[in-house]
Protein backbone atom coordinates (compact mmCIF):
# COMPACT_ATOMS: atom_id res chain seq x y z
CA UNK A 1 0.00 0.00 0.00
CA UNK A 2 1.49 3.25 -0.69
CA UNK A 3 -0.94 5.03 1.87
CA UNK A 4 0.96 6.90 4.47
CA UNK A 5 -0.06 7.46 8.56
CA UNK A 6 0.92 10.35 10.34
CA UNK A 7 0.59 9.74 14.25
CA UNK A 8 1.22 13.23 15.50
CA UNK A 9 1.14 13.04 19.34
CA UNK A 10 2.14 8.98 18.79
CA UNK A 11 2.24 9.04 22.65
CA UNK A 12 3.69 5.00 23.23
CA UNK A 13 2.34 4.08 19.39
CA UNK A 14 -1.57 2.26 19.75
CA UNK A 15 -2.26 4.08 16.37
CA UNK A 16 0.91 3.47 14.37
CA UNK A 17 0.95 0.23 15.68
CA UNK A 18 -2.39 -0.87 14.28
CA UNK A 19 -1.95 1.09 11.08
CA UNK A 20 1.09 -1.25 10.90
CA UNK A 21 -0.98 -4.25 11.39
CA UNK A 22 -2.96 -3.13 8.41
CA UNK A 23 0.03 -2.65 6.12
CA UNK A 24 0.69 1.27 5.86
CA UNK A 25 3.30 2.80 6.41
CA UNK A 26 3.80 5.40 9.55
CA UNK A 27 5.18 8.44 10.38
CA UNK A 28 5.38 8.48 14.10
CA UNK A 29 5.89 11.77 16.46
CA UNK A 30 6.40 12.01 19.26
CA UNK A 31 8.60 14.66 21.57
CA UNK A 32 9.09 12.38 24.20
CA UNK A 33 12.03 9.49 24.26
CA UNK A 34 10.73 7.23 26.49
CA UNK A 35 7.26 7.03 24.53
CA UNK A 36 9.39 6.44 21.34
CA UNK A 37 11.68 4.06 22.60
CA UNK A 38 8.55 2.14 24.01
CA UNK A 39 6.61 2.06 20.12
CA UNK A 40 10.04 1.13 19.10
CA UNK A 41 10.53 -2.15 20.96
CA UNK A 42 6.99 -2.83 20.25
CA UNK A 43 7.61 -2.60 16.73
CA UNK A 44 11.18 -4.69 17.07
CA UNK A 45 8.80 -7.51 18.82
CA UNK A 46 5.99 -7.44 17.22
CA UNK A 47 6.42 -6.34 13.66
CA UNK A 48 10.40 -5.82 12.25
CA UNK A 49 9.39 -5.18 8.95
CA UNK A 50 7.13 -2.34 9.11
CA UNK A 51 8.00 0.60 7.66
CA UNK A 52 7.64 3.27 10.62
CA UNK A 53 9.83 6.29 10.69
CA UNK A 54 10.01 7.93 14.32
CA UNK A 55 10.32 11.62 14.56
CA UNK A 56 11.65 12.44 18.19
CA UNK A 57 10.57 16.43 17.82
CA UNK A 58 7.62 18.58 18.95
CA UNK A 59 5.40 19.98 16.65
CA UNK A 60 4.26 23.99 16.44
CA UNK A 61 4.23 27.17 14.35
CA UNK A 62 7.86 27.89 14.83
CA UNK A 63 10.98 26.47 15.65
CA UNK A 64 12.00 26.64 18.88
CA UNK A 65 12.92 25.02 22.54
CA UNK A 66 10.44 23.32 24.27
CA UNK A 67 10.38 21.58 27.76
CA UNK A 68 7.52 18.79 28.34
CA UNK A 69 5.20 18.98 31.73
CA UNK A 70 3.51 15.95 32.71
CA UNK A 71 0.33 17.78 33.95
CA UNK A 72 -1.49 14.77 35.76
CA UNK A 73 0.27 12.56 37.99
CA UNK A 74 0.16 9.25 36.82
CA UNK A 75 -1.08 9.88 33.37
CA UNK A 76 2.31 9.86 30.93
CA UNK A 77 -0.18 11.01 27.74
CA UNK A 78 -1.35 14.30 29.71
CA UNK A 79 1.91 16.12 28.78
CA UNK A 80 1.93 19.36 27.72
CA UNK A 81 4.86 21.49 25.89
CA UNK A 82 6.03 24.94 26.98
CA UNK A 83 8.07 27.27 24.93
CA UNK A 84 11.41 27.94 26.52
CA UNK A 85 12.46 31.21 27.41
CA UNK A 86 15.72 32.67 26.03
CA UNK A 87 17.62 32.34 28.95
CA UNK A 88 16.91 28.84 28.84
CA UNK A 89 15.94 27.58 32.39
CA UNK A 90 15.52 23.60 31.46
CA UNK A 91 18.43 21.17 31.30
CA UNK A 92 19.73 20.59 27.97
CA UNK A 93 18.94 16.95 28.30
CA UNK A 94 15.74 17.72 28.25
CA UNK A 95 14.98 20.51 25.69
CA UNK A 96 12.86 19.52 22.80
CA UNK A 97 13.11 21.08 19.38
CA UNK A 98 10.17 21.74 17.53
CA UNK A 99 9.63 21.39 13.93
CA UNK A 100 6.75 22.57 11.35
CA UNK A 101 3.55 20.15 9.94
CA UNK A 102 5.30 20.67 7.05
CA UNK A 103 8.59 19.24 7.80
CA UNK A 104 6.70 16.07 8.63
CA UNK A 105 4.93 16.34 5.43
CA UNK A 106 8.25 16.21 4.03
CA UNK A 107 8.66 12.92 5.10
CA UNK A 108 5.59 11.60 2.44
CA UNK A 109 6.50 10.44 -0.66
CA UNK A 110 4.91 12.71 -3.04
CA UNK A 111 1.53 11.39 -4.02
CA UNK A 112 1.10 9.04 -1.38
CA UNK A 113 -2.27 9.41 0.52
CA UNK A 114 -2.10 10.88 3.79
CA UNK A 115 -4.28 9.98 6.99
CA UNK A 116 -3.48 12.25 9.70
CA UNK A 117 -4.59 11.53 13.68
CA UNK A 118 -3.40 14.30 15.51
CA UNK A 119 -3.43 14.35 19.44
CA UNK A 120 -1.11 17.20 20.68
CA UNK A 121 -2.61 17.94 24.02
CA UNK A 122 -4.48 21.18 22.84
CA UNK A 123 -1.56 22.38 20.45
CA UNK A 124 -3.71 20.53 17.50
CA UNK A 125 -4.34 24.95 15.99
CA UNK A 126 -0.56 25.63 16.72
CA UNK A 127 0.94 22.57 14.88
CA UNK A 128 -1.52 22.64 11.65
CA UNK A 129 -1.10 26.43 11.52
CA UNK A 130 1.20 27.49 9.16
CA UNK A 131 0.18 24.60 6.77
CA UNK A 132 -3.41 26.06 7.10
CA UNK A 133 -2.03 29.99 6.47
CA UNK A 134 0.15 28.86 3.64
CA UNK A 135 -0.35 30.07 -0.21
CA UNK A 136 -0.59 26.64 -2.15
CA UNK A 137 1.69 26.09 -5.02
Amino acid sequence: KDSVVIDMGSNIGPYALGAVALDHKVIAVDPIVGNQALLYNSLVLTQPEARVYQVLNAVSDEYTSMEAEQTVEGNPGKTVMHKLNSQGGANPADTIQSVLFDDILDLVPEGSPVALKIDVEGYECKALQNFFLAEKK
